[in-house]
């Protein structure tokens, strides 16, 4: 607070008034929960921060000159990721906020009849090759929380931070020897000096990326791999249906 304080308020008392408003945790009648307060009000500061710097704003414009690199700017971001901390990443919360999309997530590998396809026989499985959900943030925070897996992007990210084009990579992987089906779950996004500079991405300046570590898990030349049914026993174990079990999409 004092940090956010030095860089967004002057000096006259009536300019910014946040940073003495209480600490809130709102419930709502429908049991959605809800920062207020300083809380919500830094938090979105942040945030607001970061998009000034990675739109490459002019230095002296971000944070009104007080963010002149990433790590000022994550810096001020530390009231964002608190807010994710007490309101999205709890895990009554994240299986409440995240189980109609987890099922739909499970869905995407979970072979179903093919029927349709031409060349295929009634007993062929039929998967979808690539299945994308553009989502918030505050939709993959639940997925994320759901499974366990926690990230800290290098270099300045904060943890389980979830930046702008941050994309949550769940990749399909069958064993032609066994016939065994394994899931790579990874979360990748451009750095903020990456998106202020519109850095072409290669192999010297590459996305950064964190994936899921499990003792369920093994690592192999393409990465962390999990079979199949531990990755759904982890995405199953905290689901709830709260009275919205909707049709899956096809």
């Amino acid at each position: 607070m004092a940090d956010l304080r030095l860089a967004v308020c002057t000096e006259t008392t009536d300019s910014c008034r946040f940073p003495d408003s209480p600490w809130k945790i709102n419930i709502s009648q429908h049991g959605k929960v809800k920062s207020g307060g300083q809380l919500s009000e830094g938090a979105n500061i942040g945030e607001t921060i970061r998009l000034q710097y990675s739109e490459n704003l002019p230095l002296p414009g971000v944070a009104f000159g007080h963010a002149r690199d990433a790590r000022k700017v994550s810096n001020l971001m530390a009231l964002h990721a608190a807010k994710y901390d007490l309101v999205s990443d709890p895990l009554e919360n994240a299986s409440h906020g995240g189980s109609l999309l987890m099922r739909q997530i499970i869905h995407a590998f979970i072979p179903v009849q093919g029927s349709n396809a031409s060349q295929r026989s009634d007993n062929d499985t039929l998967l979808s090759p690539l299945v994308i959900f553009a989502a918030h943030d505050t939709n993959i925070a639940p997925i994320q929380t759901m499974p366990g897996f926690n990230w800290q992007l290098p270099p300045l990210y904060p943890r389980n931070d979830i930046p702008p084009g941050g994309a949550l990579l769940i990749e399909n992987y069958p064993d032609k020897q066994t016939g065994q089906r394994f899931i790579r779950l990874t979360f990748t996004a451009r750095t903020s000096d990456q998106w202020r500079q519109l850095s072409p991405l290669n192999a010297q300046d590459p996305l950064p990326v964190a994936e899921v570590r499990h003792s369920g898990c093994r690592d192999t030349v393409v990465g962390e791999l999990c079979p199949l049914n531990v990755f759904t026993q982890l995405a199953k174990a905290h689901r709830v249906n709260d009275g919205k079990d909707l049709p899956v999409f096809q």
